[in-house]
């Protein structure tokens, strides 16, 4: 016999963290679930990717600590919770999606993409110098503009270049 997914609608839901919150390499996100007083006999945490492993907690706070490694690569993870109930239907929560982000700032920008269509220009070359292939290097600590043109198309990334 096979139980039943039923979405949430408000019963069951992530409440922390945001969803859309950005979280550091070499943290650790927290998820909180909650729910209504005696809803569930169980809740477990469920993530995407590296966090994919859950916990089943029984009483509230439905609440789970992922450790985030610091070599963890900057991307969107998504958590969900799920509860049992005493009639044995699984419910899941809304998702929410968190973005971890590496703390290190690049120190070169580079397009895998190359066309000669495509022109690369700096605002401040003597801070950041873009190369003809989109490579960016910085030369100095300050800040630039970097401009991306395909055909009308314009794409200007903002450069920020600490000091070494």
């Amino acid at each position: 016999m096979t139980a039943a997914v039923v979405r949430a609608d408000g019963q069951l839901q992530i409440a922390s963290p945001e969803n859309g919150a950005t979280v550091p390499a070499g943290s650790e996100v927290t998820v909180t679930a909650s729910a209504p007083p005696g809803q569930f006999q169980s809740v477990s945490i469920v993530g995407d990717g590296p966090f994919s492993l859950s916990t089943s907690v029984s009483v509230p706070p439905y609440r789970y600590s992922y450790p985030i490694p610091a070599t963890m690569p900057s991307g969107r993870y998504r958590f969900k919770a799920v509860g049992l109930t005493a009639a044995g239907a699984t419910v899941d929560s809304e998702p929410v999606e968190v973005l971890v982000e590496q703390t290190e700032r690049p120190v070169k920008l580079q397009s895998e993409w190359q066309s000669r269509q495509i022109a690369y220009t700096s605002d401040r070359p003597g801070v950041a110098a873009v190369s003809n292939e989109g490579a960016v290097t910085g030369a100095k600590a300050g800040k630039a503009k970097v401009t991306i043109k395909y055909g009308d198309r314009l794409l200007v990334l903002p450069v920020v270049v600490g000091a070494r």
